[in-house]
């Protein structure tokens, strides 16, 4: 009798047969690695015969072919220097379509120069994610080495890119990717370029050498540039140019370039801080743009013609300028134009030409306090104005010595406070040209080779009312005989008995017997852990507070939300020491919305200069816990975004404080599954 077999064995037995007489592969799941040409001739045909998963292994040799990677593969050849594909100068010579590719070990060329309607390039990754762009030669192509256009979350790292008739690597609207470790040398135009919404990219000790621009940013924010080399540049090392906001440049080594960092706004918010800025003919050049941080810089040996500067500023208000090293440069820092409400404080602003200049059209409201300014072949400070005055500046606890003049005010500078400064062993200690009613008082004038300079017309106030003072003058011969207002009752209370007389319609009232030694406390900085915080978890806040005054001071500092006092603490604080204090805030009796936060250190008795005693850190939002974007509701962006840094820690770049909802440390399953909880909910 004969035996039946199943169906479902008959189908099988079919479909073998089939393959079996078509010469077709059956469709397998484990990934193998396919090698050209022993496998293929061509990557290509290695591409169409490969699933997801698969490594293609492409061996010595070069290969005329235009790549087009469609599929989530590994291709990995034998050798970089000597594994070529060539695009014989057209087109894309690897073209990225596909999700999770990884390229690696070859030597990419010749690709075509187009820059419209496509973005020509010897590597191209084109709406791709989580592609791996590593070990690679990208040598000689047309328009670009590297381009990433609309591709998020890749890593670029390790390859060598020289020799583009325009750019290294380029990001169009493209995020969150990793650019790291390159060398991108002699690419005639640009070693790095991002523009057209490329935001949170984080791109990272390469080397750039050069070229015309080292890194050149257009209508990008929150991109971190850090630990890069950049030197031999033409023009600017890192030019960044109209709505580029909210950007770090920190930690990086500009040489030999003609400008460090030029930002042409309108930008807002920028961080310059930790770099060597050095042998240029500028360091740092801010025009249009305002609240730029620049902090922690090297500036040195930069000289180039007449305004050019260590840092210059043009129409950069609110910008601040501190705890900088400024060394042997043409100007140490020029605010050449219009640059109302600057600080600058506790730089080192030492063998300069000039030290800190006001030019031009003179900026108001500025702020120059705690700074080493010293050795200066000019000025060490100078207001001035060609078209107008600088007015309403204070300057404040500066060390001015050793300069050609130590305060020049000219052409029209009035109403600022010079208070507390140490101003010796210049030429003119004071050289004032045309500028009136400026309060000068608390400072020590000491063995200068001509204390003050006045032209005629200069009337200024030299004291304070009663006993708070003039100023210390080294050269001072009255006694103190006697005490008051008007020094008529007996007793020595260590104010001159008669003025120090200036010129007939300038002197101090209330000259000082002995130096001055300031009592000074003030808030330094106020460091946030979060600007978003879920109701109910703690923001920390690192409050930062120095003692600028030669005593020990006992004070508190107040940590304010709103007008609410969140918390006091009291401390007792040595001469020239700083602490940092850490507050914690409970958010849950507080209700939804934008909160100030700033902090308060109460002044200390024979304090003057009570400015600085307030710092506003900025706003925080409390908001529902999982609202990690601070929009008011917690949806699928919020989900989006925590997911695709999930499993970071600190101190990774990739790490975001707003992400980690319970402030672990690390986005984990904890905060996804809080923010999940409350998804769909809204205020």
């Amino acid at each position: 009798m004969r035996r039946h077999l199943p169906e479902s064995a008959l189908l099988l037995s079919l479909i073998v047969a089939f393959a079996l007489a078509s010469n077709v592969r059956l469709a397998r799941t484990e990934s193998i690695t396919i090698i050209v040409p022993d496998d293929f001739l061509t990557i290509q045909g290695a591409i169409a015969n490969a699933v997801e998963g698969d490594t293609i292994f492409v061996k010595i040799g070069v290969y005329y072919e235009h790549v087009v990677v469609y599929k989530s593969i590994s291709l990995v050849g034998e050798d970089s220097n000597a594994t070529v594909i060539d695009g014989n100068w057209t087109g894309r010579v690897v073209h990225i379509v596909s999700d999770n590719v990884n390229i690696t070990n070859f030597t990419v060329q010749r690709s075509g120069s187009l820059n419209s309607p496509t973005l020509d390039a010897g590597i191209c990754l084109d709406s791709a994610t989580h592609c791996n762009i590593s070990g690679n030669r990208v040598i000689n192509n047309g328009f670009c080495g590297i381009s990433l256009e609309y591709s998020q979350q890749n890593t670029i790292i390790g390859n060598s890119i020289s020799n583009t008739t325009w750019g290294g690597i380029h990001l169009l609207s493209s995020s969150n990717n990793n650019v790291s470790r390159n060398v991108l040398t002699n690419n005639t135009y640009v070693g790095i370029n991002g523009h057209a919404s490329s935001h949170y990219n984080n791109i990272t000790e390469n080397e750039i050498s050069n070229s015309t621009y080292g890194m050149f940013y257009h209508n990008v924010i929150h991109n971190n540039i850090q630990g890069n080399n950049i030197s031999t540049i033409a023009v600017e090392g890192i030019y960044f140019q109209e709505q580029v906001s909210y950007n770090t440049v920190a930690d990086n080594d500009f040489t030999n370039c003609s400008v460090g960092i030029k930002l042409l706004g309108p930008n807002h918010n920028n961080v310059i801080s930790g770099n060597l800025l050095a042998n240029g003919q500028s360091g740092i050049r801010i025009q249009n743009a305002g609240y730029t941080e620049i902090y922690n810089n090297t500036i040195t040996h930069n000289y180039g013609g007449a305004w050019d500067a260590g840092i210059r500023l043009d129409y950069a208000a609110n910008t601040r300028i501190h705890s900088n090293l400024i060394t042997d440069n043409w100007r140490g820092i020029l605010l050449y134009t219009t640059s109302p409400s600057v600080s600058i404080y506790n730089n080192n602003i030492t063998h300069n030409e000039f030290g800190v200049r006001v030019a031009s059209g003179g900026s108001n409201y500025l702020n120059v306090s705690g700074n080493d300014v010293m050795h200066n072949r000019g000025y060490g400070i100078g207001l001035t104005g060609f078209t107008s005055g600088s007015h309403y500046a204070t300057l404040s606890r500066n060390l001015i010595v050793n300069n050609s003049d130590g305060i020049a005010l000219g052409q029209y500078s009035n109403y600022h406070t010079i208070i507390q400064n140490n101003i010796s062993q210049n030429g003119y200690g004071f050289y004032i040209d045309y500028s009136t009613q400026n309060m000068i008082y608390r400072n020590n004038i000491v063995g200068n080779d001509q204390q003050v300079y006045l032209s005629t017309g200069s009337v200024n106030s030299w004291n304070q009312s009663y006993p708070f003072g003039g100023n210390y003058w080294s050269d001072y011969t009255g006694e103190d005989m006697y005490s008051g207002e008007h020094q008529d009752l007996l007793g020595s209370d260590g104010i001159g008995d008669n003025p120090y007389i200036i010129d007939a319609d300038n002197q101090d009232n209330y000259p000082f017997m002995e130096p001055l030694g300031p009592h000074d406390v003030a808030v330094q900085a106020v460091t946030l852990s979060k600007s978003i915080v879920g109701q109910g978890y703690n923001l920390y806040a690192n409050v930062t507070v120095t003692n600028q005054g030669h005593n020990t001071e006992a004070s508190s500092v107040t940590l304010y939300a709103n007008a609410t006092a969140l918390e006091t603490r009291e401390l007792v604080l040595s001469a020239g020491n700083s602490i940092i204090l850490v507050f914690a805030w409970n958010t849950s009796a507080f209700a939804y919305g934008n909160y100030t936060i700033w902090a308060y250190m109460e002044p200390v008795s024979g304090e003057a200069y009570t400015v600085d005693n307030t710092y506003v850190a900025g706003m925080v939002t409390i908001t529902i816990q999982g609202d990690v974007d601070g929009d008011g509701d917690v949806d699928i962006f919020d989900i989006v975004k925590m997911a695709g840094i999930y499993g970071v820690e600190k101190p990774a770049p990739e790490y975001e404080a707003n992400c980690d909802l319970d402030g672990d440390g690390d986005i984990d399953i904890f905060d996804v599954v809080k923010a999940a909880t409350n998804y769909g909910k809204n205020w």
